[in-house]
């Protein structure tokens, strides 16, 4: 068969051209005859009843109506338009599609529909493919050229003289192959269109203007085969360049054909099988780690819907393959590569896109392994510290149904026990449980209290060494504590009866014995000793910068005993006057004395035998602080007292005190006992 891109016979109708009223050439073996040429024989046609524009009155429901010509004129035009800036290098598929091709590529993608996500083998959404409406008959086509070879052939090998030999060889019927001034002759046989698709013969018949019609408007987008001489899917998979460049905008190709392709030789025809599949994205390659093929053959959901576009298979890769551990080719293996490295787990962890990334930059130069690692030895260390007295992989995921998650991530596995297990008393091996130590053991418990994470690292560090063995199978608190701050209250205090006879202290305390012994001191206060801690603390923020520190001045002057000393002044120091009021509003004058002046208030207390020169002293909640702020922290502080405050509490030896015109308003001091600037104590005789 010779390749010529126009087809048809000299028999031409000539009253149907010039109906048309379009701009139109006819295909007629190797030239173009145009419509003015044939005015001749309009007449003889026209007498001939032929009508140009008759279509059938019924068509297929799966085939368009052709448009009109106008519209496939637009059509026609914005694509012409858009290949304009699409002139290709080389007549050979590159494997990076050249500058002119690859400008076009970012407008031709996002005029596509994006592609859904693929994450399942459920995938149903079908491979791109020739229309299957295709009529198996189109092939039994007969071309009379080549019956008139065989002819020829076979007279020349008898040696007899031709008769036929001047004859002009039979051409086909003239068709409709040009429109709005572009050409589709290289890809488009109106007659092979017609007998090769069944579906469009029954709704167009001869209507050559609606069969190019709905060539261009659909067939094109439809991938069907127009010429035995251009088949889309051939020249799309021979050319790497352009499937990166127009992807699944098919019609493209036929323009880039017809504009290019034509001129560059480029193949049209028999490429069944993908060329050059494409390993590139975003300037990354991924052919360490990526095979077309390999891909495509191994997960069956990504080929039913991407088929044979390499682009979008690469592109799912890219986007889901690596998050979902997908094997893309046979040489690298995610899991191995993963299980054999341990500094690799510990730096991505569950991010397994990571570990493909890592392998293209790094890891094939450093010579790394990728496949035959089906296991991974648990990680046991992390920043520094050796976790394997306290903590088993394969415990710890296997006991906790909310861990999971954790089966194939170790390194995820025992950051979440360092950073939540230990605090949550998750027992993590079965040689370790940190309630059995901490139960085991008072000195522990007095140390780090409910800071449940101290007592793993207690062992790991100490306990193992000191043959604390007691790690398991205590199921009650051993030798619950009595002493507290220096003070010895078992004569009175007994664990176990005061939770029973106090349900909201084992309730809040659980098995925190130092913070019920705490709570037991608290409730010895007495009860005057709260009421004027309530009363300070009710004063809590006063200030002079705002004012309401007035309020704690008008209390003191409301008192005639201290107001017939002093009638105290807004502009006057008052952390005296602020402990005076407090009694005052507490009703605990008789055994607070009132005054303004901190040396007096210490010179009354001495006369009630209330005043202790002890500086060392452990107070009690409620009990008055005097400070001395010039005391040079050498020996018993003697000097004048400077400042006054009320104790609030006692805890690991620091006091806690409630002062007035503390940096010009109410507010607490913390100071350890027998701090520098202790003065003394004066002890009310609370009730």
């Amino acid at each position: 068969m010779k390749q010529n891109h126009a087809f048809g016979r000299k028999q031409v109708r000539t009253a149907f051209l010039m109906a048309l009223g379009l701009s139109v050439s006819i295909g007629c073996g190797s030239r173009q005859v145009h419509a003015e040429d044939l005015n001749s024989s309009a007449a003889t046609e026209a007498e001939a009843g032929l009508s140009v524009n008759e279509t059938p009155e019924n068509t297929l429901s799966a085939v368009p109506q052709a448009p009109a010509s106008d519209e496939a004129a637009s059509a026609s035009e914005n694509e012409a338009e858009e290949l304009n800036t699409l002139q290709p290098e080389s007549n050979e598929a590159p494997d990076t599609a050249p500058a002119e091709v690859l400008s076009e590529t970012s407008s031709d993608e996002s005029d596509a529909p994006e592609d859904p996500e693929i994450t399942s083998n459920d995938t149903e959404t079908p491979a791109d493919t020739s229309d299957g409406s295709e009529n198996e008959n189109a092939g039994d086509m007969t071309s009379e050229e080549d019956n008139s070879d065989t002819d020829s052939g076979s007279n020349a090998d008898s040696g007899e003289d031709d008769p036929d030999a001047d004859a002009e060889e039979p051409e086909e019927e003239p068709y409709l192959s040009v429109m709005d001034g572009t050409d589709f002759t290289p890809v488009y046989n109106f007659f092979y269109y017609k007998n090769r698709y069944s579906d469009l013969a029954a709704a167009f018949g001869d209507d050559q203007t609606a069969m190019l019609q709905h060539f261009l408007k659909y067939g094109m987008k439809e991938q069907r085969q127009a010429s035995e001489d251009f088949d889309e899917i051939s020249y799309r998979y021979a050319y790497q360049d352009l499937r990166r460049a127009y992807g699944r905008d098919y019609e493209k190709y036929y323009y880039h054909y017809l504009k290019w392709g034509i001129n560059e030789g480029r193949v049209t025809t028999d490429v069944t099988v993908l060329q050059n599949p494409v390993t590139v994205q975003d300037g990354t390659d991924y052919s360490l780690v990526y095979d077309y093929d390999y891909y495509t053959q191994n997960n069956p959901d990504v080929a039913r819907y991407y088929g044979q576009d390499d682009i979008g298979v690469l592109s799912h890769f890219v986007k889901y393959g690596m998050k979902e551990q997908r094997q893309a080719i046979s040489s690298f293996n995610e899991k191995s590569y993963r299980y054999t490295y341990t500094d690799l787990r510990l730096a991505y962890g569950s991010d397994y896109a990571k570990y493909y990334e890592h392998y293209i930059k790094y890891g094939n130069k450093e010579n790394r392994k990728t496949t035959g690692t089906t296991d991974f030895t648990p990680i046991t260390k992390l920043n520094g510290t050796d976790y394997s007295l306290v903590y088993d992989f394969n415990y710890y995921v296997s006991s906790y149904s909310d861990l999971q998650k954790f089966r194939d991530d170790d390194a995820g596995a025992i950051r979440h026990f360092v950073k939540y297990g230990m605090k949550d008393e998750r027992q993590a091996i079965s040689s370790f449980d940190e309630k059995s130590y901490r139960r085991a053991y008072q000195d522990l418990r007095i140390a780090y209290e409910d800071n449940y994470a101290k007592y793993y690292e207690h062992y790991i560090k100490y306990g193992y060494k000191e043959k604390r063995t007691a790690t398991t199978g205590v199921t009650t608190l051993r030798n619950p504590v009595t002493k507290l701050d220096g003070k010895d209250y078992s004569k009175d205090y007994e664990y176990f009866s005061y939770l029973a006879e106090n349900p909201d202290a084992a309730k809040k305390y659980g098995e925190n014995d130092v913070a019920v012994l705490r709570d037991y001191v608290s409730n010895l206060i007495p009860k005057e000793a709260k009421k004027i801690l309530d009363v300070a603390r009710s004063w809590m923020g006063y200030n002079e910068k705002d004012g309401s520190f007035k309020e704690i001045i008008d209390v003191y002057n409301s008192y005639p005993p201290a107001r017939s000393f002093l009638t105290m002044k807004y502009s006057y120091e008052w952390c005296a006057a602020f402990v005076t009021a407090c009694a005052i509003k507490a009703d605990l004058t008789d055994i607070i004395p009132s005054s303004p002046q901190c040396k007096r208030m210490v010179d009354l207390f001495k006369k009630i035998d209330g005043w202790d020169e002890n500086d060392a002293r452990v107070p009690n909640p409620g009990e008055i602080i005097m400070y001395d702020w010039q005391d040079s922290g050498k020996g018993d502080c003697t000097g004048w007292p400077d400042h006054v405050g009320i104790v609030e509490s006692v805890k690991d030896g620091i006091i806690t005190v409630i002062e007035g015109n503390h940096d010009e308003a109410v507010g607490r001091r913390k100071i350890a006992v027998n701090g520098k600037f202790i003065r003394g104590y004066c002890i009310p005789e609370y009730k």
